[in-house]
């Protein structure tokens, strides 16, 4: 028995509000929903600031509590962590009237001379930083501040209140400072305004904190399981506790997912697969393009999978949303979502479609890692 499990962060959307999954072509959901377990689940009930790095945590069945965002990526970016290095993640951000945790990136070239002209402003013997993209990096701090506060980005609404705050915390505001000065004259910025592009006006450090310690899931759940990933943060909660994480292939279609999930359960009794392509869509603002996304993994990604179950193989298949994201606000929103289990030994009879409302109204709800794991994990 093989079991594939999808994850598509963010996809869902607060009640009231036409959703992706209402306005999306989803002739194989619907299908699949009316012979599965239809509900909702919310994986981290608690969490103020909500992110795949504790909802991913919590969905193998670990608690969150504690767990930080810069030390998972940069285990998921490749590097390595000493007992006493910090991880944390730096965001370019723009202050430009309201905040904006998330400015139009610059092309390739500027990127690489502002995080050059970063890079040699931050580093120190202690403190490198890794792993450069366009308005994100990673940093190692060997022997860093851990009992520090920092505002995730995408919950900022004003940067000189939020400022981090705790013990040591004079060393996490240098950086901030330091950004400021450096990047209020930038080349990049004055070329940014002339195209009517915000300004990058500073570097924002969050996700203090050092690498966890999880037991190895093999030993939890019995089974032999990979996941797939393009998220720097999934991959390192995989890393953590022992997970295969191959990165999935560059340049990948949709067409292709299913193909690799498929030739994964050669090696794994269960394939997890996560994309983070609707989140990013809703930080955007995209409804259209949301909808769209909903179609194509619908038709490229379900429907083949689905097909395999109809010629008999023993395949079941998880397919949740473990997050919201409002596409009115931009912004992550905690609650329950809707998740959809086939159970091939166990059909029932399931809801018309697969919504939130639909969802809603089957009157399942799961809350909490010690519940999801039991209900994902069973036999």
């Amino acid at each position: 028995m093989a079991h594939v499990l999808l994850i598509f962060s963010g996809l869902s959307e607060p009640p009231g509000t036409d959703t992706a999954l209402m306005h999306g072509s989803t002739p194989t959901l619907d299908a699949m929903a009316r012979v599965s377990e239809v509900g909702l689940v919310q994986p981290v009930p608690d969490a103020a600031a909500l992110g795949v790095d504790l909802t991913t945590a919590a969905l193998l069945g670990y608690s969150p509590v504690g767990l930080a965002r810069g030390p998972l990526e940069v285990l998921g970016a490749g590097p390595s962590l000493d007992r006493r290095d910090v991880g944390a993640r730096l965001d370019l951000i723009s202050l430009t009237g309201a905040v904006d945790p998330r400015p139009t990136p610059p092309d390739e070239a500027d990127a690489a001379l502002l995080w050059r002209d970063l890079s040699a402003a931050l580093s120190t013997p202690r403190l490198a930083i890794r792993s450069v993209r366009p308005t994100t990096a990673l940093a190692v701090w060997n022997e860093g501040p851990m009992e520090v506060r920092c505002v995730p980005p995408g919950e900022l609404t004003d940067a000189e209140a939020q400022l981090p705050s705790g013990e040591r915390d004079h060393e996490v505001r240098r950086i901030i400072d330091i950004s400021r000065e450096l990047l209020a004259g930038h080349d990049v910025n004055r070329a940014r305004a002339d195209q009517g592009l915000p300004s990058l006006d500073a570097l924002w450090p969050w996700g203090l904190g050092r690498a966890p310690e999880l037991p190895m899931f093999v030993l939890r759940s019995g089974q032999m399981t990979s996941l797939i990933s393009e998220n720097h943060a999934v991959r390192g909660v995989a890393r953590a506790c022992g997970l295969n994480a191959p990165r999935a292939a560059a340049g990948r279609t949709l067409a292709g997912i299913a193909d690799e999930l498929v030739a994964r359960l050669d090696h794994a009794t269960t394939v997890i697969s996560q994309s983070s392509a609707a989140d990013t869509l809703a930080h955007a603002g995209d409804a259209e393009k949301r909808a769209d996304l909903v179609s194509a993994l619908d038709r490229y990604v379900l429907a083949p999978l689905w097909a395999r179950v109809g010629t008999g193989t023993d395949l079941d298949i998880t397919v949740l949303c473990d997050y919201a994201c409002s596409l009115e606000s931009r912004r992550h929103v905690n609650q329950p979502v809707p998740y959809l289990a086939y159970r091939h030994n166990r059909p029932m009879a399931g809801p018309e479609r697969f919504t939130e409302l639909w969802a809603a109204d089957t009157g399942r709800e799961r809350h909490g890692h010690e519940a999801v794991r039991r209900w994902l994990w069973r036999s």
